[in-house]
Formats: C-alpha cells, structure tokens, sequence
C-alpha cells in the first residue's frame, strides 16, 4: 500500500501540466463556455441557509 504524503509545491502545477499536454477535453471546453453564465442559475439551487459562523467557506459553485 503506498503511503499518503501531503502534495508538494509543484504537485498541482505539474498534474494540470500532464493533463493538458495530453489534450485534457477539460481545457477546451473551458475555452467555448462561458462558465461565469451559469452562476446565478448554480447559487440558486446550491443555495444553502447558514447555520452559524465558523467552519471552512464554501467552496466556489463554478469550480465545483
């Protein structure tokens, strides 16, 4: 079993660098729409009642 270690510097760099070098249908779907369209309709749904303060902030709905 490989052992989990914390990512490094250079980790996430080099992945989305493999990924693109490989055509990635990510990054050109990322190049025709126009994500920042879609937010309003996103947090609408994704909308959730606060329950206090603490805790991590929310993830970005566009990125998820």
């Amino acid at each position: 079993m490989k052992k989990q270690t914390q990512p490094g510097f250079f980790d996430e760099e080099n992945r989305l660098a493999k990924l693109t070098k490989k055509k990635d249908p990510l990054v050109k779907l990322s190049l025709k729409i126009k994500w920042e369209k879609f937010r309003p309709i996103i947090e609408r749904a994704m909308k959730k009642e606060t329950r206090g303060y603490g805790g991590r902030s929310p993830y970005d709905y566009i990125m998820m």
